[in-house]
């Protein structure tokens, strides 16, 4: 086969797969550079607001402390989830610290945010994000207890009894009326004032005149 007929070919098999062979004198799209973290997390947090900014600083600086010379695409779920439990693991012990789980979830948090910017940049896919395959730590349900609405308390009781016999019976009137409502199903009828009676003064002797002389 002659170079004429070389050429003939490969033409034919570029037009059956659809290609211009202009296009294969043009260079490839270039990939973009990916960055280091010590690179990109300053330039996400000049992109946040100082919201976001105040709550992620502490965590992103952890993270280039650790990582800062790897690139962003390099760490697993894995390794993320394992930094997440060395973070927990070593938390200053304070009131909302739960444990570490508040620091572990920033952290996430924070790697979440950075990977969006990243995803939005185009240096990485959706699909390449390894900070949205980490699940955030599961929060220990509250021990926060119910207040109690029973009206029958201790602190009521001697509430009762150091008050007075018209105290004691007015009250005794209202927890009776709203037990029935809610029985009933209904609202209570607003409570009645209950005056205390004065005693009725006794009446006034009067003195019967003298008889005139």
């Amino acid at each position: 086969m002659t170079q004429t007929e070389n050429i003939t070919a490969a033409l034919l098999l570029l037009k059956k797969m659809g290609v211009d062979p202009a296009d294969l004198l043009q260079a490839p799209d270039a990939a973009p550079e990916i960055p280091t973290f010590a690179d990109y997390i300053p330039r996400v947090s000049r992109a946040v607001t100082a919201g976001t900014r105040r709550v992620y600083a502490t965590y992103w600086n952890r993270v280039v402390d650790a990582w800062g010379t790897r690139l962003i695409t390099e760490p697993s779920p894995l390794e993320i989830s394992q930094f997440a439990e060395d973070i927990k693991a070593n938390v200053v012990h304070r009131r909302n610290a739960r444990g570490g789980l508040a620091a572990a979830e920033h952290l996430i948090g924070a790697l979440r945010c950075m990977y969006n910017h990243a995803v939005a940049d185009g240096l990485l896919t959706e699909a390449d994000n390894p900070a949205a395959r980490v699940p955030k730590p599961r929060r220990p349900p509250t021990s926060r207890t119910a207040r109690s609405t029973s009206p029958a308390t201790p602190s009521s009781r001697r509430t009762a009894r150091a008050a007075g016999p018209a105290e004691r019976h007015l009250r005794a009137r209202l927890e009776r009326r709203a037990s029935r409502a809610s029985h009933l199903g209904g609202r209570p009828a607003a409570p009645t004032t209950v005056r205390s009676q004065r005693p009725t003064a006794s009446p006034r002797r009067v003195s019967p005149l003298p008889a005139p002389r």
